[in-house]
């Protein structure tokens, strides 16, 4: 059973911090075991471990999180869905926008707020 996803980026823009990446998600991933075996689906949390994944290998992304914000699931992201997740970088906040999609529906949105340097 898989642990994550292969991530390809698909886009980035450096002037405004910005990196989109794709993904699918496969038919084994271990998060779905035991979770309603009849309907299976990526729990919230492990979305947002994706989202620390992939901002590990930035400087910034290694910073403790204090908290979340307006994090809002819309849409149960399932086994083989491709999804996208866009990462936007606010220095002067020290925020990390994130929107998670499947296509052109939202699956999942918030922002990580790191702790103050």
């Amino acid at each position: 059973a898989q642990t994550s996803l292969v991530w390809s980026k698909t886009s980035s823009d450096d002037e405004t911090n910005t990196e989109t990446f794709i993904g699918r998600v496969p038919l084994d991933l271990v998060y779905f075991g035991g979770h309603f075996s009849t309907f299976p689906l990526v729990p919230g949390v492990f979305e947002l471990q994706w989202v620390r994944n992939l901002i590990a290998p930035k400087p910034w992304g290694k910073q403790r999180i204090i908290r979340i914000e307006n994090r809002k699931y819309q849409q149960f992201i399932r086994p083989h869905d491709e999804v996208s997740v866009e990462l936007k970088y606010d220095e002067g906040k020290n925020k990390l926008s994130c929107k998670i999609n499947n296509g052109e529906h939202p699956c999942a949105s918030g922002r990580i707020v790191f702790e103050a340097v």
